[in-house]
């Protein structure tokens, strides 16, 4: 029987919303929204029942992943059913052994899946029900020194969630998984501090398949409901009854995200290494087979992007004024550890208004409408740094690198000649565009600047500041940055800056400031007979 963690950790990875909450095997509601269209969309499993000796082997599989005694102490159970079988997973006896010792008080509900092995040799996994989870611990009260403690606790609920997927122990992963997930509440409160939250049902379908050279492909699309939070937040921490009240919201949100060229196998493999690590650290050949392991591994993926969005998020502070931001967009692209890697990491936020009584009438066409930026790298060595991590790496010792290695570590870094910049990147408003770049390289750097607009700023601050003379106070500053622009016949403005690894500083090619000058011989900038005295 070909189990290796089948959905146990699996299932329990399958969420990024959660992977650390708990779940029972209570069925879902009916009338949870997104369940119909799960049932419409996930392929019928073929059921049937389980018996005592597929519980033996599944144990058996999972021992290397979860220990001996977590079976021995009730943490994972393995129970034969009518449709395949149960793992209950049940935490609570060991948490609160741990609160005397840790002073956290915590409780979970139990989780459970059900697993059925399929003629193709994939696995089908099934999660329904609510999950719960609190803590409570003692924290130095916020603003004070700490000599007088608090208690914190947090409380979150969800109110039904449902999971289907096939596991597949050849490809490490789910072919294809669907989750459902209710309403979730959380309260969290610090002393007089409380928070509450709650955001609405939400979804998440992934898809995966065999790559190139063992490795796996995958898909997901997650949306996530409607968000709400409330607070009080301090204004001073002296007085913690002075504060003003917070509200956020935010409509749906959206993410897709793709990979390509994941080691979820070598990935796979290096669990089991992990729990003997923390049972056994000391037996002979771990580390070579974890260092194996980990080099096995690498790059880890070969590409991975993520487009995420979310409309209509807002911020009230109340008698502070409100914002407003109509999309946020965020999109991630990178490599993985590769000699020559790409990455990079852009946010554009569009729709963006801010009504504040601290905002002055002449200022409010200043105020940004929308607002980009993309911070890129690139010729990014990650391969060689994190194989002379693995060959360095200790098992006795208090740190985990032998100290020489971060130097040779930095040294092939840098051996790459890396680049960071920031690219297509804009701030508009109502009257004006400023789009700008910029490129560091090798010590030096080059900032970009053009902008639509810049006459009708100054003149808007002109205009107003004859009944505001404080509205004059950035004309001059303007004015001079305008001097320095090289202008073109459609109004545009445009600034080339570079300061150079030499210390110089030019402005479309005028130089402001002239190179450093080259030390001269001895330890220090004085002449060598005085620097001798």
């Amino acid at each position: 029987m070909r189990l290796p963690v089948v959905a146990l950790l699996a299932a329990l990875s399958a969420s990024p919303a959660l992977a650390q909450e708990p779940a029972t095997a209570s069925p879902a509601s009916a009338e949870l929204p997104g369940l119909a269209e799960m049932k419409a969309a996930m392929p019928r499993p073929v059921l049937a029942p389980g018996t005592p000796a597929g519980a033996r082997a599944i144990r058996a599989a999972l021992i290397p992943y979860v220990t001996a005694e977590a079976f021995e102490s009730g943490i994972v159970a393995i129970t034969p059913v009518s449709d395949g079988y149960r793992i209950d997973l049940s935490f609570q006896d060991v948490l609160d052994s741990l609160a005397d010792t840790t002073g956290i008080a915590m409780t979970v509900s139990d989780y459970a899946l059900l697993i059925s092995e399929q003629p193709d040799g994939q696995w089908y996994v099934s999660i329904s029900g609510p999950l719960a989870i609190a803590m409570k611990m003692s924290v130095p009260q916020p603003g004070t020194t700490g000599a007088r403690m608090v208690d914190r606790s947090l409380r979150m609920s969800v109110e039904d969630t449902a999971f289907e997927g096939y596991f597949d122990p050849n490809l490490f992963g789910y072919t294809r998984s669907y989750w459902v997930i209710g309403t979730v509440r959380q309260t969290e409160t610090t002393g007089e501090f409380v928070s509450t939250s709650e955001t609405g049902p939400s979804t998440m379908v992934a898809e995966s398949r065999e790559g190139g050279n063992g490795t796996v492909d995958m898909d997901a699309i997650q949306t996530i409901g409607a968000t709400r939070q409330a607070f009080d937040l301090s204004v001073d921490p002296a007085n913690p009854d002075r504060t003003i009240p917070v509200l956020i919201t935010s409509q749906e949100a959206r993410s897709e995200v793709t990979g390509e060229g994941f080691e979820s196998q070598d990935l796979g493999r290096l669990l089991p290494l992990l729990v003997e690590l923390s049972q056994e650290p000391e037996r002979p050949g771990l580390l070579k087979a974890l260092q194996a392991g980990l080099t096995a591994a690498l790059p880890v993926f070969e590409q991975f992007a993520i487009a995420a969005t979310i409309a209509g998020a807002k911020v009230d502070l109340g008698p502070f004024g409100s914002g407003e931001i109509a999309a946020i967009e965020m999109d991630v692209d990178m490599d993985g550890a590769e000699t020559s890697g790409a990455y990079s990491l852009a946010y554009d936020l569009t729709g963006v208004s801010v009504a504040s009584p601290f905002i002055p009438a002449w200022a409010s066409p200043l105020v940004p409408e929308r607002l980009r930026i993309e911070l890129t790298a690139s010729d990014i060595d990650l391969a060689n740094p994190a194989r002379t991590a693995i060959e360095n790496l200790r098992l006795d010792a208090d740190a985990p690198l032998i100290p020489s290695a971060f130097e040779t570590m930095a040294q092939q870094f840098e051996a790459s000649g890396p680049s960071f910049g920031i690219s297509d990147s804009l701030l508009s408003g109502k009257d004006y565009t400023i789009d700008y770049s910029a490129a560091f390289k090798d010590g030096a750097t080059t900032i970009a600047v053009e902008t639509d607009g810049l006459d009708r700023i100054i003149a808007h601050l002109q205009a107003a500041g004859a009944d505001v003379p404080e509205a004059m106070q950035g004309v001059s500053f303007l004015q001079v940055a305008k001097g320095f622009a090289k202008p073109f016949d459609d109004g545009r403005h445009e600034w080339i800056v570079h300061l150079g690894a030499d210390g110089s500083v030019t402005v479309n090619g005028a130089m402001l400031k002239a190179p450093a000058p080259e030390p001269l011989p001895g330890s220090g900038n004085l002449p060598p007979a005085i620097d001798r005295l």
